[in-house]
């Protein structure tokens, strides 16, 4: 009897560690792209964000801080009705979920954008920054700093769209 008990102490430690093991494959694997797009930089400020401001969009007033303002596809918008919502760990999973981006899909983000479709999502640690913008009709995440964007799947767009309905009403 004690020999079995060993036995299945060993199995189960086994199976924990295989266990282990295979998260941290799957969740590196369900992040590659994104990390790869965002860039290690940026990853590391939204993982060790210590807030997550989240900003309505307005035309930028001329003197509007510079820290007030993004700057998206030529034009410059202010951020007004700041929130913070680093306790919302959603928004830091779903930023570096490949699953969470139309990948394959090739097409041009939206050249003219209305300040009031903007969502802005702002992730700090200490004096680092990384600022992105969503245009929520359309569901393109816009990363001024490198003058690039990609698109959120239809679900997670609508899902901003609710987001941004409920803590911003009008």
């Amino acid at each position: 009897m004690l020999v079995r008990g060993k036995i299945v102490f060993l199995v189960m430690a086994l199976l924990i560690v295989g266990a282990a093991g295979f998260s941290i494959w799957y969740n590196h694997h369900q992040s590659a792209q994104s990390i790869a797009f965002w860039g290690d930089e940026a990853v590391k400020t939204i993982l060790q964000a210590e807030h997550v401001i989240i900003a309505r969009c307005a035309p930028a007033a001329a003197e509007a801080p510079a820290a007030e303002r993004i700057t998206l596809a030529g034009q410059t918008f202010q951020l007004i009705r700041r929130k913070d919502m680093a306790q919302n760990h959603d928004l830091k999973a779903i930023w570096l979920e490949d699953g969470a981006f139309d990948w394959q899909t090739v097409r041009h983000p939206p050249t003219e954008l209305a300040a009031q479709s903007l969502l802005a999502i702002e992730f700090q640690h200490g004096d680092r920054v990384a600022r992105y913008a969503i245009d929520l009709p359309s569901g393109w995440v816009f990363d001024p700093a490198q003058n690039r964007a990609a698109l959120l799947i239809p679900l997670r767009r609508e899902e901003f769209q609710k987001f941004a309905a409920d803590e911003f009403p009008p």
